[in-house]
């Protein structure tokens, strides 16, 4: 096999292979998912996916499929984890799901890992140290952010929240718009107490130290402090394997609370306006699906990162060979083999494509190809 040229892979590739290789180091197995899910078995766990809306079709048989809107429902559920024995895997998968801001759905490509069995602190910090191998693997600053899913689900529950009504208010929390949390919780009925003492809380980020200490003093239920307990438990380690400096604990932080229900992290890199990266512990899905074990992963979304991996001005071809009406197609061959010999990546028209960009041009004529 001939040695990988880089200049001749988008970088987006080579960032898969190197995390693909990164993943297989530390026992993490490549899965392979359908593109269709059964449409009923996913409606039974409709409220743990990210967005409501699907994309079912009927196959030849006439029965309803939907594109899988999600890896790690779809994974999660052929698990062969015990509490005993656990399962560690990673995938690079397409997922389509509606987008709010264009009203369209998407295909989003992305790439992750999973870990299923009985968590412990060593399987939690392994994950987060490849989640922080990931972005150091993608080649930016980057920052891993921590949080608790419990820290926001305690406080709703022990004021008395509905159900129903949370999405609105953990969505101002995750905008960071503490003003109108404050204002829909009044709405509600609760007291400028409970609003004021929750603002405090999710308002609290930076360095991991510094942010326990403060949310620690205002922690007011043994839940609460529980869920910090496992917050410092994984800080702890991740200070004494040299990764604690790329990482900050941001109490604002939610990801999707019917989905997560312990330690939650997002990744950032810099030049991206979102995060690339996000991940926690899934456990509550788990037992949804019948399980009796705990889960952890993250998911890195490729698309977020085009706009580092694509510069403009990047040219598709370094070599353009135009032979019009030649028939020598064993000398455009050749010439076409001997530049790509040379570490030029090279296309070979009959007209030049609309919209190619190209470092170079070469026309064939008496019997050769001359740059024009």
């Amino acid at each position: 096999m001939r040695a990988i040229r880089e200049g001749w892979i988008k970088r987006e590739d080579l960032i898969i292979i190197a995390l693909r290789q990164l993943y297989e180091r530390y026992g993490y197995v490549k899965y392979r998912l359908s593109a269709f899910e059964d449409y009923d078995s996913l409606l039974e766990c409709k409220s743990f996916l990210r967005d409501k809306g699907v994309i079912a079709i009927n196959d030849a048989s006439g029965k309803l499929l939907a594109l899988k809107p999600d890896a790690t429902l779809s994974i999660a559920r052929s698990t062969r984890a015990t509490a005993k024995s656990s399962e560690k895997l990673y995938y690079v998968e397409d997922v389509f799901r509606f987008d709010r801001d264009s009203r369209t759905y998407k295909q989003i490509k992305q790439l992750g890992m999973e870990c299923f069995g009985k968590l412990d602190p060593y399987l939690t910090c392994e994950v987060l140290r490849l989640a922080a191998a990931t972005l150091c693997e993608i080649g930016y600053k980057w920052v891993l952010t921590l949080s608790h899913a419990d820290l926001i689900v305690s406080f709703l529950d022990s004021i008395g929240v509905p159900r129903e009504r949370r999405g609105e208010l953990t969505e101002c929390v995750r905008q960071k718009n503490a003003h109108q949390f404050s204002s829909l919780l009044i709405g509600m009925g609760f007291s400028l107490g409970d609003a004021n003492a929750f603002s405090a809380i999710a308002r609290i980020s930076g360095d991991i130290g510094c942010a326990l200490a403060r949310v620690r003093s205002l922690a007011f239920s043994p839940r609460m402090a529980s869920a910090l307990d496992e917050i410092e438990a994984a800080c702890d380690i991740l200070e004494k394997v040299g990764l604690a400096s790329g990482a900050k604990l941001d109490f604002s932080l939610i990801n999707d609370a019917d989905y997560y229900s312990g330690l939650v992290f997002q990744g950032f890199v810099e030049g991206v306006p979102r995060s690339v990266l996000s991940g926690g512990c899934y456990g509550g899905l788990m037992r949804k699906l019948g399980r009796d074990i705990d889960a952890i992963g993250f998911a890195v979304t490729l698309d977020e990162l085009k706009r580092l991996m694509a510069p403009d001005g990047e040219n598709d071809v370094d070599a353009l060979l135009i032979y019009g009406d030649s028939r020598d197609y064993a000398g455009i061959i050749n010439a076409a083999e001997s530049m790509a010999n040379e570490g030029k990546r090279v296309r070979v028209e009959r007209e030049e494509p609309e919209g190619l960009r190209c470092a170079a041009r070469y026309r064939y004529a008496d019997g050769a190809f001359r740059e024009v």
